[in-house]
């Protein structure tokens, strides 16, 4: 079973995007060291969760109902989430600048045509996004 990240937008956060997003999850490791090493953001930084969204993936990583959590398990599921939106124009940065390292050496990453696809999906998402005024964040499905 494999993991994608993919682009959730505010207001609409059942929208569906073009971003496939398993390429980006796949290769995350080395994804994240291009970026520390270039001094840009990772896509972790661009994941937020509100906290119904918490609690929900609490429950569903515990494999039981959100009525079956106790307590504590909702106090500690809200405190760790934040929701937090960002500009697409930030998002179409970040894709750009990685699409140019990645380019510029696609030795840098495992599977470089896959990862290219998710971030120039990613790019157009985030477009269409900003001609809407409508912001962005993250969010994985595992």
């Amino acid at each position: 079973m494999g993991a994608a990240y993919f682009l959730v937008v505010e207001g609409d956060t059942t929208r569906q995007t073009m971003l496939d997003g398993k390429a980006l999850a796949t290769d995350f490791d080395a994804i994240e060291r291009l970026a520390n090493k270039h001094g840009l953001k990772t896509p972790d930084d661009y994941f937020s969760q509100s906290p119904d969204e918490a609690i929900a993936s609490m429950a569903d990583i515990m494999g039981v109902e959100v009525e079956e959590l106790s307590d504590e398990e909702i106090a500690a599921a809200r405190q760790g989430a934040a929701d937090i939106w960002f500009d697409p124009a930030e998002g179409i940065t970040f894709a750009a600048r990685l699409i140019e390292l990645i380019e510029n050496d696609p030795s840098q990453v495992d599977n470089p045509e896959a990862i290219l696809l998710d971030l120039k999906a990613m790019q157009d998402d985030l477009t269409q996004l900003q001609s809407e005024n409508k912001r962005w964040r993250f969010a994985v499905d595992f």
